[in-house]
C-alpha cells in the first residue's frame, strides 16, 4: 500500500509541475504579444533580419546592395492556413522642402513614395530596394520633372521613410523606419540616348 501511495504522490506532483509549466509558458506567450501587457494583443507582427517587430521598429539601413527582407507572421497562422496576405506603403518619415519643376513641395505631405523602389513581394514576405539616393527616389515618383533639394534641411540622424506594413483586413499594422546608406550619393548619368565611338 505504501508504494501505491508514494506513486501517486509522485505522479500528482509531476503533475502539477506540468500544469505550472503550461501556465508559465502561456502567460509568457501572451506577455510577449503584448508587449509585457501593456498593449493590445498582436496578431499580426513582422519579422526582419530575425528579429521580431511587433508594433515599430526604427534605424533600419537601405542601399542598393542592402534591400530590406521581411517575413510577414499571424500569431494563429500555424492554426489557419486562411490568416495570411498584406499591404505595404512606404511613406515619409521627415519632412523637408524640395521643389519639382520650380514648384514648391513638402516631402512629409508625400501620400505614395512606393515607384522610388524596387519591390518584390512573396505570399509572406517582401524585399524593398531603394532605386539609388534620395535624388533618384524622387525623381522615380516624379518622373520626367527638374527636382532640386537642400541637402541641409536633411537630418542624417532621422529616419527617412517609413515602411507600413498593414494585415490583410488593414485592422493591424506594423511600421519600420528605414534610412538610406548614401543618401546623396552621385552616380553617373548619361543624358545621350546614343553613345558612337
Amino acid at each position: 500500500m505504501s508504494g501505491k501511495s508514494a506513486k501517486l504522490k509522485i505522479s500528482k506532483v509531476i503533475t502539477y509541475i506540468l500544469i505550472f509549466l503550461v501556465l508559465v509558458g502561456c502567460l509568457g506567450f501572451v506577455a510577449y504579444f503584448t508587449n509585457g501587457f501593456t498593449g493590445d494583443f498582436k496578431e499580426f507582427y513582422v519579422n526582419v533580419d530575425g528579429k521580431n517587430v511587433l508594433a515599430e521598429a526604427e534605424g533600419y539601413m537601405l542601399a542598393a546592395d542592402a534591400p530590406l527582407s521581411a517575413n510577414v507572421k499571424y500569431t494563429f497562422g500555424a492554426i489557419s492556413k486562411d490568416i495570411s496576405g498584406y499591404h505595404l506603403a512606404v511613406l515619409p518619415a521627415t519632412d523637408f522642402t524640395f521643389t519639382v519643376d520650380g514648384e514648391e513641395h513638402k516631402f512629409a505631405d508625400e501620400k505614395d513614395l512606393s515607384a522610388g523602389f524596387e519591390i518584390i513581394e512573396g505570399e509572406e514576405e517582401f524585399t524593398l530596394t531603394p532605386k539609388g539616393s534620395l535624388m533618384d527616389i524622387l525623381q522615380a515618383v516624379y518622373s520626367d520633372t527638374e527636382i532640386v533639394m537642400d541637402k541641409s534641411q536633411i537630418s542624417l540622424d532621422k529616419d527617412l521613410f517609413k515602411v507600413v506594413v498593414y494585415s490583410e483586413d488593414k485592422s493591424a499594422k506594423v511600421v519600420i523606419g528605414c534610412r538610406l546608406k548614401d543618401p546623396f550619393m552621385e552616380g553617373v548619368r548619361l543624358d545621350k540616348e546614343v553613345i558612337t565611338f
